[in-house]
């Protein structure tokens, strides 16, 4: 991975130059390291592009290696097994993926991206929890971004469920951000999947959540708008699954509630209407009959509610991620 490594970082996040190289030089990236300006000119590479991959210092991807060596942090590259071929198949993959989980469920299966406000409100957050909880026990896994408000919601739904759930960042895989999520990222360590394009140590800058929503885009099956406002980070993620010709699902509020303006325009402008899991997962069931079932999901509604009140009682009294492998944000 140290030749991606180098090519991710001299690039940056959300470039589309990485997957160009790979796909020039046949896959080959070290033979990609090894050209020159001349090389990359005469093949088609404009002078700029020629000119930054011309910098061949390896000092930062050195760096990340040994980081990711002592910190048992994962690396997904082009090619590798478990690199998500969705997100491969658009126009800016990212050259490494780092991670901290169980990858070997991410492998197959339906998801769903689902997003909303971080302030949600409490009906918006239990409703989160309920469909994340109830399309889990179907057998469909929950991608979020693992914010606060709606994330959390429906991120802890499926872990409840026993489901699985795959969270992506928008900084570097040992930046814990938002701290409040310390207990929702420890479960995710040891029950689903963390995963980022930003190197250890990026800082969670608000111009990396766009770049991080493309991802969750492109690795869900169809997005979920939960509750979402009229400038929101979950309408960006809806219009990135709308370029790719992904479904939109958005859960319907009260016209006078500005936390809901953003989603209830989603669906003036043609998503799809929602009002209990089951409308998802019946569509779900057809596309994957063998992963996906109305019968698994049919849990009683009082479960899914003890489960809802007992998470938010619990709050963050749950035990935080060790400190070496974690940094707080100050």
């Amino acid at each position: 991975p140290d030749y991606f490594i180098w090519l991710s970082e001299l690039c940056g996040a959300g470039s589309a130059l990485p997957k160009k190289i790979y796909e020039a030089f046949g896959g080959n990236i070290r033979k990609a390291y090894e050209a020159d300006f001349d090389e990359y000119v005469s093949m088609g590479f404009s002078e700029n592009d020629a000119q930054l991959l011309c910098d061949k210092d390896f000092t930062r991807a050195n760096s990340i290696i040994d980081y990711c060596a002592e910190n048992r942090v994962g690396l997904l590259c082009f090619g590798s097994d478990y690199y998500p071929q969705k997100l491969y198949e658009t126009k800016t993959p990212p050259p490494v993926l780092y991670y901290k989980g169980h990858i070997e469920r991410l492998r197959g299966g339906a998801y769903i991206t689902a997003v909303g406000s971080r302030k949600c409100s409490e009906e918006a957050y239990e409703a989160g929890y309920s469909f994340s909880y109830k399309l889990s026990c179907a057998g469909i896994s929950i991608i979020s971004g693992l914010a606060t408000g709606i994330d959390t919601a429906c991120t802890s739904g499926a872990l409840d469920a026993g489901g699985f759930a795959v969270g992506v960042l928008g900084s570097g895989i040992n930046i814990l951000y938002p701290f409040e999520n310390s207990a929702l990222f420890a479960r995710m360590f040891r029950s689903g999947l963390v995963i980022t394009e930003f190197s250890p140590y990026t800082e969670p800058k608000s111009v990396n959540f766009p770049i991080r929503n493309r991802i969750m885009a492109a690795m869900g099956d169809a997005v979920l708008v939960v509750e979402a406002g009229n400038k929101s980070g979950a309408l960006i993620t809806a219009d990135f699954a709308a370029e790719l010709g992904k479904r939109i699902f958005a859960i319907p509020g009260s016209v006078t509630n500005p936390l809901c303006f953003g989603s209830n325009r989603l669906i003036r402008d043609g998503a799809t209407a929602v009002i209990d899991a089951s409308d998802i997962i019946s569509e779900f069931e057809y596309c994957y009959p063998s992963v996906v079932s109305v019968r698994s999901s049919r849990r009683r509604t009082s479960d899914i509610k003890a489960g809802y009140i007992s998470r938010r009682r619990r709050g963050k009294s749950a035990a935080s991620p060790e400190k070496s492998e974690i940094k707080r944000r100050k």
